[in-house]
């Protein structure tokens, strides 16, 4: 699998833009930004976005391999009961 370094107009629209994805969760208030939601929530709306730009949704891997590096753990762990804070969700430089 390939990567690429985001270059910092990159960076300023994905700051820009988190908010907007982070709030689009089902049944949020519009403008209200959650302290904290549930993992489960921000995988389906990661996997809606992904498929309204490329035409398919993430795979259970690819939310998976996302999960891992959110709550840096690795291997098969079950985060779905695992919330998601607005500083994990916005942090920059993923390792």
């Amino acid at each position: 699998m390939k990567f690429q370094v985001p270059s910092v107009k990159e960076k300023k629209h994905s700051k820009v833009q988190n908010p907007y994805i982070y709030v689009m969760l089902q049944g949020r208030i519009p403008f209200h930004v959650p302290e904290q939601v549930p993992w489960a929530e921000v995988a389906k709306m990661l996997s809606t976005k992904f498929a309204q730009m490329t035409g398919r949704g993430l795979t259970d891997q690819n939310l998976r391999y996302l999960a891992n590096k959110l709550f840096n753990t690795t291997g098969q762990q079950d985060h779905s009961q695992t919330h998601v804070s607005w500083s994990q969700f916005n942090r920059v430089g993923y390792s």
